[in-house]
């Protein structure tokens, strides 16, 4: 993973670390159920200045994110210092 951060520009970010920041800044907005059950299964794949692409379990996983809680995403990553993207994506496991 911290390969593709480094070919992405982004040299010192730490994505386990962005994610747990990511998730602080959500938490208090959408409360511990919704943590526990929409974004405690997420892994943050990989990270550019211009799109998180973030790995969910399964496709309506990734469709109802989109749809509930894009923006909110958004808005947490351009809070975490040195991040600003303006895209997320969802991706499946492999």
């Amino acid at each position: 993973m911290n390969n593709i951060v480094n070919k992405l520009n982004l040299p010192n970010i730490n994505n386990d670390k962005v994610w747990v920041d990511v998730l602080d800044f959500v938490s208090p907005r959408v409360g511990d159920d919704t943590i526990e059950t929409w974004f405690q299964p997420l892994v943050l794949e990989s990270l550019s200045e211009e799109q998180a692409q973030i790995r969910v379990p399964n496709k309506f996983f990734g469709e109802w994110l989109g749809r509930n809680y894009k923006e909110l995403l958004i808005e947490a990553f351009q809070h975490v210092e040195g991040v600003n993207p303006t895209d997320i994506i969802f991706v499946m496991k492999e």
